[in-house]
């Protein structure tokens, strides 16, 4: 017994499962550290640019104090006769600016850091008060350096200590976004080196034994395959045998009572005679059908094409039949068609003989032309094919249990109609319609023109001959 009837077979679906779950972790890790990596960089740019404008602002406190100082000096020198009052108020209006870019940078800084504003807002109102107070001392020559040691300058370390305090905690929120960018960092190359590895293993894994459980159902299905196959044709040669046994002891025997009586009765030999001529013609198309199957199946079956004239071939195969007492009404149109004589009249007499042996009392060939073919139906009165049966009709060596498929054949003739009926570019079709069953082929009309072509010679019907039906409506096109 088969490894595949002894075990359970694996469940794909919980295979399954687990490939999606570890894919769904990894999914999920990859877009937490996406996620984490996302904020952590914009955390990093926050803190990197209040640090930088923190340390810009501290930058222009100090200019402004020491611009400031510089129109103290300058003002005093003044005051001497050093100096004069175009230095002075450009010295003045250098200690303004000073003052105005600290403001502005102070401003942009409340504006990166929401939480800057309310600390810086007091020093730095301070600061521009202290400087509008030594610059006014210096317009007004009222001790404008006891103005900037007294007022200036407490002011503007004030604000200095404050923007101090900003610039420190934002580097120092700097260098904790630097250690969890290194974790970050660690937890990637973990990412890398560990769970992408693990899911290609287990990706690889899940596929190789996906592949695994296919070629065993293939080998399953090949196996049993080759048993159906052995038993088919075991069935067959036992069914060949005893079919082919048939008319050999028929012929056998007839031949014998001839020996033994010989022609004392001419009535009764010429029915020996038409009996055993009967009998060695069905065993003849047995084993052309037999041949013809075995060199389609080789593809070694060779055909001459020609126009050919299906009411002459019916006649050559239909006439023989109708002298053994069997009841053929024929009914052609004299209409070329185009393929091989010697097929077209296998195809015929398959046809014929099969619903003489299997079909009903009367059998009546006709046909019909259409724009590009020639359509022939062979009917008989008979009891038809099971419906179980219907799709396997035109297969070779088709058997039920170990009879064959039709009693009396080695279950070729019909699978030979319609591998000479496909090849010659037609087809061949089975209908059942009220008490008659129809077997129908066609096959391509011959581009010959109809009054060059010789007229056939007409089979007598049997009297009384019935009323055929309407040929069949359902058939495959010639393409």
């Amino acid at each position: 017994m088969r490894r595949a009837q002894n075990a359970a077979p694996a469940d794909p679906h919980g295979a399954g499962l687990k490939v999606a779950v570890i894919a769904g972790v990894i999914v999920l890790a990859v877009t937490a550290l996406v996620f984490s990596s996302s904020f952590t960089t914009r955390d990093v740019a926050e803190d990197g640019v209040i640090a930088l404008q923190s340390e810009s602002a501290l930058g222009a406190n100090d200019v402004a104090f020491k611009a400031l100082g510089q129109v103290v000096l300058l003002a005093e020198d003044r005051a001497l006769g050093v100096a004069d009052d175009a230095i002075v108020a450009k010295a003045e209006a250098e200690a303004q600016a000073a003052l105005d870019d600290l403001t502005a940078r102070i401003e942009s800084l409340s504006v990166a850091d929401a939480d800057s504003t309310a600390e810086l807002a007091g020093p730095l109102d301070d600061v521009e008060a202290a400087g509008a107070a030594v610059l006014a001392a210096v317009e007004a020559s009222d001790a404008p350096s006891r103005v900037l040691a007294e007022v200036a300058k407490p002011a503007f370390e004030s604000l200095r200590d404050a923007l101090a305090v900003e610039r420190t905690g934002h580097a120092e929120s700097l260098a904790a976004a630097g250690d969890v960018a290194g974790r970050m960092g660690f937890i990637s190359q973990f990412l890398v080196a560990f769970l992408l590895p693990l899911a290609a293993i287990v990706a690889y894994r899940f596929t190789a034994r996906r592949q695994l459980r296919l070629a065993e159902v293939q080998l399953d299905a090949q196996l049993e395959a080759e048993h159906e196959i052995n038993r088919a044709k075991d069935e067959f040669i036992a069914n060949m045998s005893h079919e082919l046994r048939t008319p050999l002891t028929s012929i056998y025997g007839f031949s014998e009572v001839l020996i033994e009586t010989g022609l004392v009765d001419p009535d009764s030999a010429i029915d020996l005679i038409t009996m055993i001529n009967s009998e060695s013609a069905e065993l003849g198309r047995m084993v052309e059908d037999l041949l013809v199957s075995a060199r389609a199946a080789a593809g070694a079956l060779a055909y001459t094409y020609r126009p050919v004239n299906l009411a002459d071939e019916a006649q050559a195969v239909i006439t023989p039949l109708i002298r053994t007492g069997a009841e053929v009404d024929v009914d052609l149109p004299a209409a070329p068609v185009w393929a091989d004589p010697l097929r077209a009249r296998q195809l015929i007499r398959n046809l014929v003989s099969n619903s003489i042996r299997h079909g009903g009392g009367r059998v009546v060939v006709t046909g019909s032309v259409s724009d590009d073919r020639v359509s022939v139906a062979v009917m008989d009165d008979g009891d038809g094919v099971p419906e179980e049966m219907v799709p396997r009709l035109f297969t070779r060596f088709v058997h039920d249990g170990d009879q064959a498929l039709t009693v009396g054949s080695v279950g070729l003739g019909l699978a030979v109609v319609k591998e000479l009926a496909t090849a010659m570019g037609g087809d061949v079709g089975y209908q059942r319609r009220g008490d008659w069953t129809i077997f129908e082929f066609w096959l391509p009309l011959a581009d010959v023109e109809e009054e060059d072509y010789p007229a056939p010679v007409a089979i007598p019907p049997v009297p009384p001959a019935p009323e055929p039906p309407p040929a069949l409506t359902t058939r495959r096109d010639a393409g």
